[in-house]
């Protein structure tokens, strides 16, 4: 559990490879937009999750694949694919269509 724990009042980003050191966005009338680093905000894990489980070391979670069955879901890898690309993660998404078989 998060809520009340150091864990929790840590910034999102801190354990997040996708936000770390990345531009952070708005979505505001359908529209993208960068948000100023001097804006940025705290966005506590406690905020973004209830808990955590932990299973390993940070690196051994960092390359984890996605399984076959998600691989297989079209609306999935579309949804996945799109917000991957809202945030500019190009070697994200050559990685996930590499794992999953997908041009």
């Amino acid at each position: 559990m998060l809520r009340g724990t150091v864990l929790g009042a840590t910034d999102f980003a801190t354990y997040s490879p996708f936000v770390q050191g990345q531009a952070r966005f708005s979505l505001r009338d359908g529209t993208v937009a960068p948000i100023p680093p001097d804006q940025w905000r705290v966005l506590a894990m406690e905020e973004q999750f209830d808990a955590v489980l932990y299973l390993g070391s940070q690196v051994s979670s960092a390359g984890a694949e996605l399984p076959r069955e998600l691989c297989a879901d079209a609306d999935y890898m579309k949804m996945r694919l799109e917000r991957m690309a809202l945030l500019g993660r190009q070697n994200d998404i050559d990685t996930l269509k590499r794992q999953c078989g997908t041009p």
